[in-house]
């Protein structure tokens, strides 16, 4: 009643924020549209989130059997059967491309935290590899 009594009442609706355009970019968007086409890749091993040499700029690395086959943003982790979460580490050597064999390694400050050799880990001092049912493994929806 105190609302009415100043002249606005309470409202019944809740706005929300779905898009935010600044210097006609989009910074925010709340649900982004799908791509036109979609990605069924299916990567035995996926690196998320790795800086590549020197560039500050963070990527996806998919990785399907000894080479390197998607280096990308926004790599789905339910497309892979492992993902590592390299997020903060650099991944070497920097002149990655796809189709290069997946021999990286993944470092924090000099020190070697992961080795990949041939598409497989080999160490992980970190514990960074997520194998996960709910990725695209044995029981999954993505064959």
């Amino acid at each position: 009643m105190a609302g009415k009594a100043l002249g606005y009442s309470l409202g019944t609706k809740r706005l929300e924020n779905v898009l935010t355009v600044r210097a006609g970019r989009i910074v925010c968007e709340r649900n982004p549209r799908p791509p036109a086409a979609q990605d069924t890749t299916i990567y035995d091993l996926l690196i998320k989130h790795g800086r590549i040499g020197d560039h500050p700029d963070k990527v996806d690395l998919g990785i399907i059997g000894s080479r390197v086959a998607r280096i990308g943003r926004g790599l789905q982790a339910a497309h892979a059967r492992v993902v590592v979460e390299a997020e903060g580490y650099q991944v070497t050597p920097s002149a990655l491309v796809e189709g290069a064999a997946a021999d990286v390694k993944l470092v924090d400050a000099g020190h070697v935290i992961m080795i990949v050799r041939g598409g497989k880990v080999v160490t992980d001092d970190e514990g960074l590899t997520i194998p996960d049912i709910s990725c695209a493994g044995r029981y999954s929806n993505y064959r």
